[in-house]
């Protein structure tokens, strides 16, 4: 009987310890649907006049040096005259020089300080000539 006792007490003190235990590690979770008073619209209204319009013009220097490539073929003799043929085809005429073209960029960005500091993404203002910058 005193044996039955001695394992009984040492389950319920193993038991108990460990829903101490885990108890500690438990996480709270907390609604999210409560977690704040704030309604989505309410943020955006609130944020909104930190997100600014970025357009930038560039001038891009247009390469005209692609060569006529003949579409993927499979490696046999029939074809490779035509290969060869599709390869060489551009040395029969004139290339066109290369040109000059003004490109607009778009792009969004916010400001994060009250001098006006923007961020934004860098391939939209890398290389402009201007760039406009529109507040909301």
């Amino acid at each position: 009987m005193k044996s039955k006792a001695f394992i009984l007490s040492i389950f319920a003190y193993f038991l108990i310890s460990f829903a101490s235990y885990a108890n500690l590690f438990a996480k709270t979770v907390a609604d999210p649907v409560c977690s704040c008073n704030k309604g989505l619209a309410d943020i955006v209204e609130e944020l909104i006049p930190a997100v600014v319009n970025i357009s930038s013009e560039q001038i891009v220097k247009q390469e005209n040096n692609s060569r006529t490539k003949i579409p993927f073929t499979p490696r046999n003799n029939f074809f490779d005259d035509f290969r060869e043929f599709f390869e060489h085809f551009d040395q029969f005429f004139d290339r066109a020089p290369s040109i000059n073209r003004e490109v607009t960029l778009l792009g969004s960005g916010f400001i994060i300080d009250k001098s006006g500091t923007i961020v934004t993404n860098y391939h939209v203002i890398k290389n402009a000539q201007d760039i406009t910058v529109t507040m909301n």
